[in-house]
């Protein structure tokens, strides 16, 4: 049994690591975070308009968290019956785990875009950022797309690092799925008119709620990179920086960014970050992916493998199997 709790698992995790450094994620029509957001997107559009948002908005939720973990449950369920059950299970939590974290495709994303602002062509740095971030200024302006940049990262950090890798170690694949349901529900609704965002303020409170830890972790892990890095400068204070972003969650993150590496980041007639900073340059764009990786490698390190070792205790101590059931 403690083979099937706990190192069918691990296998499936390290697997999974492998599949995205050499390959990267899976195609969009089986990747579970483009096919929820489908979902979530037809549903918002399918009862926007309809009264009760908060309500609604977590019907579309269950109802997208039920799509698309029926036929995992029911796969998994015939798997256990199978001469080859531990080795197709494994495969199988790699997949999924791929489509809930993303390592490398982050970095992919952003190469061209790097590229073109090397080049000094802003417009289609801001065309291509807007394929990642979902919108688009139509700026032509460095700075506040270096800024746009940082953000993206600090915000893919948590949402595709830290908060799948913990829901992973105490909710198995899927509080991993779950959690990647939410935050990609709440991409959906945050980057739409004002009447999808009142849909989907049950996402945005669940992301909040979900992302309480994550966020604490992630700023944590950015901190500790920027500093073995020899990249800290900042003095400013990260809390006091974060009050400024509407999404606290998220804002904690990027506020660590902003504090360490002293610059200045703008959500175009929104909010700013440590406005006593100095604007965002490509090189501040080039550190932050670094910031990235290191704090990728911490995150293994420090957190995931420890917590992994706690709950292997408590299932071979406490007999209990919370972890990855």
């Amino acid at each position: 049994m403690i083979y099937s709790y706990l190192i069918i698992p691990a296998e499936g995790l390290l697997l999974a690591i492998a599949i995205d450094i050499l390959f990267g994620e899976p195609r969009a029509f089986i990747n579970i975070r483009d096919t929820s957001q489908r979902i979530s997107s037809w549903f918002l559009h399918k009862f926007i308009g309809k009264k009760g948002k908060v309500s609604t908005g977590f019907l579309i939720a269950l109802a997208t968290s039920i799509i698309i973990l029926l036929p995992i449950v029911i796969l998994l369920e015939f798997i256990n019956y199978g001469i080859y059950r531990d080795t197709l299970l494994v495969f199988i939590y790699a997949f999924i785990l791929t489509s809930t974290f993303r390592i490398t495709s982050v970095g992919a994303r952003l190469k061209p875009i790097i590229k073109y602002i090397e080049n000094k062509d802003y417009a289609s740095a801001d065309v291509a950022l807007s394929l990642i971030t979902g919108t688009s200024f139509d700026e032509s302006n460095a700075e506040m797309i270096n800024s746009r940049i940082i953000e993206t990262i600090a915000r893919e950090y948590m949402d595709g690092i830290v908060g799948p890798f913990l829901y992973f170690i105490f909710f198995g694949i899927v509080g991993a799925t779950i959690y990647r349901i939410i935050c990609s529900s709440n991409e959906v609704s945050s980057g739409e008119s004002f009447k999808m965002i009142q849909l989907g303020k049950f996402s945005s409170y669940a992301y909040a709620f979900l992302n309480w830890a994550a966020s604490g972790i992630a700023a944590g892990m950015i901190v500790a990179s920027t500093f073995l890095l020899n990249l800290n400068v900042g003095k400013s204070s990260i809390l006091q920086i974060s009050r400024m972003s509407p999404d606290r969650a998220v804002g904690l993150v990027t506020a660590s960014i902003a504090s360490t590496l002293n610059i200045r980041l703008e959500h175009h007639n929104e909010y700013i970050l440590n406005d006593k900073g100095f604007s965002p340059q490509l090189r501040d764009v080039k550190n932050s992916m670094k910031v990235y990786y290191l704090s990728i490698f911490l995150m293994l390190a420090l957190v995931v493998i420890p917590l992994a070792f706690i709950m292997m205790y408590l299932y071979n101590i406490l007999n209990f199997p919370l972890l990855l059931m």
